[in-house]
């Protein structure tokens, strides 16, 4: 006895939920990150409040740890620009980054040009 054969577009496995758009992946995957950073950085928050008040702050005195708390977060992100700034751009800037003086010229034609613009 011989099978019948089937197409190969009945074999071949298809996505559950349809075609997406190539865009809508990565959408999706920025959303999610973001959303991730969001409940992180808000579990911080909430955990820093419960340590203080289990630690006797009132309510009014929250504001404190809160600005404390985002003090450090920005000292966080601050620090690793600050040293990429100040060791490794200008390394970087040296080796492919190479002008000429009507380059410099130009752009100050086009910085007092803007101004020009923007203040008349």
């Amino acid at each position: 006895m011989t099978r019948l054969q089937k197409p190969i577009d009945v074999i071949s496995p298809r996505p559950f939920f349809g075609e997406w758009s190539p865009v809508l992946k990565p959408l999706l995957l920025l959303i999610l990150g973001l959303a991730a950073v969001v409940v992180f950085y808000t579990s911080v928050f909430a955990a820093a409040h419960v340590v203080a008040v289990d630690n006797g702050l009132r309510r009014e005195q929250l504001e404190v740890v809160s600005l404390w708390v985002f003090a450090l977060f920005l000292l966080q992100g601050l620090l690793p620009i600050m040293r990429f700034g100040m060791s490794d751009l200008p390394r970087l800037l040296v080796g492919e980054f190479r002008l000429k003086a009507g380059d410099i010229g130009l752009f100050f034609l086009l910085i007092l040009a803007g101004a020009f613009l923007l203040f008349a």
